[in-house]
């Protein structure tokens, strides 16, 4: 879900974007799953939370990058170390490829 909402965000995608997507599959694959339909609201609960944590994670995680990259460069550094890399996966869930 983190992939799709970053992705999305990628293609120019503003607001939240999960609902529309989730109603998408809801519509979509609710006839093969009728959970899907049952549970609408608690998906779409579950999904816009989500996404306001992962929203919340990569805007604190991007502070923190831009903070660890000028630090690297600081001391002549090219590569950033891969314990930062790890923390902001580990600690904000950060994308570990927007690390790279």
């Amino acid at each position: 879900m983190r992939r799709a909402i970053r992705n999305m965000r990628l293609m120019g995608a503003t607001g939240s974007v999960v609902k529309d997507l989730a109603d998408v599959v809801i519509d979509t694959m609710g006839l093969q799953y009728p959970e899907l339909i049952t549970d609408r609201k608690r998906i779409e609960t579950v999904a816009l939370a989500e996404e306001a944590a992962f929203l919340k994670a990569l805007k604190g995680g991007t502070n923190i990058l831009e903070t660890a990259v000028t630090e690297t460069k600081a001391a002549g550094g090219q590569v950033l170390a891969g314990d930062k890399a790890f923390l902001l996966h580990d600690t904000w869930g950060f994308p570990i490829d927007l690390t790279l």
